[in-house]
């Protein structure tokens, strides 16, 4: 007679666990606050981006302010806008397009902008195109690019 081991009672598989409504809840929340974080970032970003470009248009008009043909053919400056993408069209290198509106008239002044320190954004040749005659002048006809200004 074989004697055989008895078998062991068979063990029912345990029961499967459905994830939970707090499982969703706590991934949904994770993922809103990745949204949200970079979202932030973003806008962080684009705010000091125009920031900067404020400060450099402010410097701008404060150089070309006194300038004998901005005077004679806008006038005072009364507002001047950065053309974002004209100035990224444009092929020169730090070259920069503002919208113009003064006293007089309106324009378009095409501008290479260098810097000269920290504090002072320089205009060092630009092209004003008048908006009511549509002609253009150069703001330096008798010199030629300026030089950097000195400290």
């Amino acid at each position: 007679m074989d004697s055989q081991p008895p078998t062991p009672p068979r063990i029912p598989p345990a029961p499967r666990q459905r994830l939970g409504k707090g499982w969703i809840i706590g991934l949904s929340a994770v993922g809103a606050v990745v949204v949200t974080g970079f979202v932030l970032v973003v806008v962080a970003g684009f705010l000091l981006v125009r920031s900067g470009l404020q400060l450099v248009t402010d410097q701008v008009r404060e150089d070309i302010q006194a300038n004998p043909v901005i005077l004679e053919q806008i006038g005072t400056i009364e507002e001047i806008e950065l053309q974002i993408m004209a100035s990224n069209l444009h092929p020169g290198d730090d070259v920069f397009v503002f919208k113009l509106t003064g006293s007089k008239d309106a324009g378009k002044l095409t501008a290479k902008v260098v810097t000269v320190d920290a504090d002072t954004e320089q205009v060092n040749w630009g092209k004003l195109r008048v908006k009511s005659t549509g002609e253009t002048w150069d703001l330096f006809p008798d010199q030629g690019p300026r030089p950097p200004a000195a400290d």
